[in-house]
């Protein structure tokens, strides 16, 4: 038996339809690498806070032996730390943890902004860096979620 082949062109060829079903199962390389374009550096900021709590809860804990502030500075300063590790490895939830943070801060700035008069530094500092932190955070979350 032989068999042969037959040229057909183009125009009488009939189109294939995309296989949707593999297409959402493996969506193409570019798509990936805008959503990890998207992600890069979100983490860097929760790393810098956590840095920053720590320090400065251990520098307020030294100074005045606030153990509150102590305490403070470093469960925020680890929630942080493993908000910007969920973050930088792509896992669910970074960012919002990230923002639940940003909340933390700067509600608790708050109260201590009111109490002083708005004249210490250091409440005013905590309550500008939580808002930051909050807007740029639900900014991500809407981004990651809404793609907006």
């Amino acid at each position: 038996m032989k068999l042969e082949l037959y040229h057909v062109p183009f125009f009488l060829a009939q189109p294939r339809l995309p296989n949707f079903q593999g297409f959402l199962a493996n969506p193409p390389v570019h798509i990936h690498f805008i959503n990890t374009i998207k992600s890069i550096m979100a983490e860097h900021p929760s790393f810098t806070l956590a840095g920053l709590l720590a320090v400065g809860g251990t520098a307020g804990y030294l100074r005045t032996r606030s153990t509150p502030s102590l305490v403070a500075g470093l469960v925020l300063g680890a929630s942080y730390g493993y908000a910007g590790y969920r973050i930088k490895q792509n896992q669910d939830y970074g960012t919002e943890l990230a923002l639940g943070n940003s909340i933390a801060l700067f509600g608790s700035a708050i109260p201590r902004i009111v109490k002083t008069g708005g004249r210490a530094p250091v409440p005013i500092a905590l309550g500008a860096t939580g808002a930051l932190a909050t807007y740029y955070y639900q900014r991500k979350v809407r981004e990651f979620r809404y793609g907006v």
